[in-house]
């Protein structure tokens, strides 16, 4: 998240009150969900959580977003910095597998230009600028069914079925398992939308011999 609004974040592990060790914390592959809210709009977020019959004990401040210009990246624990780094720094360690591979399968320059990017500060990375206020959809008597497609590897599906969603769909997380078990028919809908991946470094053009696909 930091990485593609190109800010820093100040995160915190207090707010875990079982931590005893912070390594095993950060690097848990079932940790949980992490959401960005507005502060003012935090109490609102835990309370529709509770009404649900989520338990607010599992609910928990993780940290902040910097102020605009600080891209500095920190840890703690216990009310002491445990790490700290630079978004740049840690973004072009992160995305550099991806760039010796584009590297060998595309253009080198182009590779290279678009690894710089990372690293330049005048460039804003993706964000939209309406020219108009929009307004919620009307309430529709029918909503179309579309099924989001999920598989091992799969990621955005969910900004997909909100989008479809906010456009007047019914979107249905629809997993693979779920059609060849035959739990789920594709004839109760009237379209399917299958999302990208992170295979092959998940470059422009990078699903080719894998026949990713993407929308």
């Amino acid at each position: 998240m930091a990485f593609a609004g190109r800010i820093g974040v100040e995160i915190s592990l207090d707010a875990l009150h079982s931590v005893k060790n912070p390594i095993s914390t950060l690097f848990n592959e079932e940790l949980g969900a992490v959401v960005q809210v507005r502060q003012s709009e935090l109490s609102e977020l835990i309370a529709t959580f509770n009404n649900v019959g989520f338990p607010s004990t599992s609910i928990h401040v993780l940290g902040r977003v910097n102020a605009p210009g600080d891209e500095t990246i920190s840890i703690i624990h216990q009310s002491n910095l445990l790490y700290t780094a630079q978004r740049a720094d840690l973004q072009q360690l992160w995305a550099e597998t991806s760039f010796r591979m584009q590297s060998l399968r595309d253009d080198p320059a182009g590779a290279k230009e678009e690894f710089d990017l990372i690293n330049d500060e005048a460039h804003t990375g993706l964000f939209y600028d309406l020219s108009f206020t929009p307004s919620p959809i009307t309430t529709l008597p029918t909503r179309p069914k579309v099924a989001i497609l999920r598989e091992q590897g799969v990621n955005g599906q969910i900004e997909m079925g909100w989008a479809f969603t906010e456009a007047g769909f019914d979107a249905v997380d629809v997993h693979m398992s779920d059609i060849l078990s035959g739990a789920v028919s594709l004839s109760s809908f009237r379209g399917l939308a299958a999302c990208g991946g992170f295979s092959y470094g998940d470059v422009l053009g990078a699903g080719k011999a894998g026949r990713t696909l993407r929308c």
